[in-house]
């Protein structure tokens, strides 16, 4: 499948701390809804002020990267695109096992696996907007600030998880998030 061209305005949302989980720690099902959305991505952790960079400056302003698994409950994506209420349900961002400074992101693979079957496998070349473009971007309109996460898309194969179901996310450097899926 060929990869889209690098949009002008790239698709972003917002994700409230309380999305904010860890790994092991239950993605919960918000009431009312029987399926969500994973999607197994490469987190970025901003170590600096950054405002109006170039892409050739976006690397001084990282300082470290971890895996993300960002879930979403599509019923409630806005049909002209606004995406954030739905991405926005707490424990919707399981993050971690750690924290790696030193890491070659352009070449990162990201995996992810549900009840042991491989649904993501793909390398960073696959995401659409490239990192030093996102962060350069994100920071025409946005002062980035040390701790803030930018989440940098999905590869092929998300797909949507129930209740009992197990999301494992790799990213070959870095490690491996698993969370269960909860109705409770």
């Amino acid at each position: 499948m060929e990869k889209p061209p690098v949009p002008e305005m790239p698709i972003l949302f917002f994700k409230p701390l309380t999305t904010v989980t860890g790994p092991g720690d239950k993605v919960l099902l918000p009431r009312g809804t029987e399926e969500i959305k994973f999607e197994s991505e490469l987190a970025v952790i901003i170590g600096k002020t950054a405002k109006d960079i170039q892409p050739s400056q976006a690397d001084e302003a990282i300082f470290g990267f971890t895996v993300a698994n960002d879930f979403g409950a599509t019923h409630y994506f806005h049909p002209e695109g606004h995406w954030t209420i739905g991405k926005a349900f707490d424990t919707f961002c399981p993050l971690g096992p750690v924290i790696e400074t030193e890491f070659d992101y352009r070449s990162a693979r990201i995996q992810a696996f549900v009840n042991d079957k491989v649904k993501q496998d793909a390398t960073m070349d696959r995401i659409i907007t490239p990192i030093d473009v996102m962060i350069s971007y994100i920071s025409r309109f946005m002062t980035l600030m040390p701790g803030d996460v930018i989440l940098t898309g999905t590869p092929a194969g998300a797909d949507m998880v129930r209740d009992g179901d197990i999301v494992d996310c790799f990213i070959e450097g870095i490690g491996h998030l698993r969370n269960p899926v909860s109705a409770s």
